[in-house]
């Protein structure tokens, strides 16, 4: 797939930022995306969604709010030896953070 109809197909969404969901059974939740497929977004918040099992969600049912991580600190989360659970745990943390400095 060439990369401009990448970033046209998923609006500019990019490794690393915040995604509300505003559709499905998980409306209202905020996940970091760990990964862009087309128009399919891998999401993960740490708690119900671990790094472990993603959520693959459509970007059309997400609101971007912002970069929470760079795509550099996404990629050495997800490579590093840490257990998986202090991932999760570190996910949590960073997004909760994001969430104290902006307003939704």
């Amino acid at each position: 797939m060439p990369t401009l109809f990448k970033q046209i197909a998923t609006a500019g969404i990019s490794v690393g930022m915040g995604a509300l969901s505003i559709k499905g059974r998980d409306k209202g939740n905020v996940c970091l995306v760990i990964e862009v497929e087309g128009r399919m977004l891998k999401l993960v918040d740490g708690e119900k969604r671990s790094l472990m099992r993603p959520k693959t969600k459509h970007y059309k049912h997400v609101k971007i709010l912002g970069q929470i991580m760079s795509v550099e600190e996404v990629a050495a989360l997800i490579c590093s030896d840490t257990d998986i659970r202090e991932k999760d745990t570190l996910i949590r943390k960073t997004i909760s953070s994001f969430l104290d400095r902006i307003e939704i």
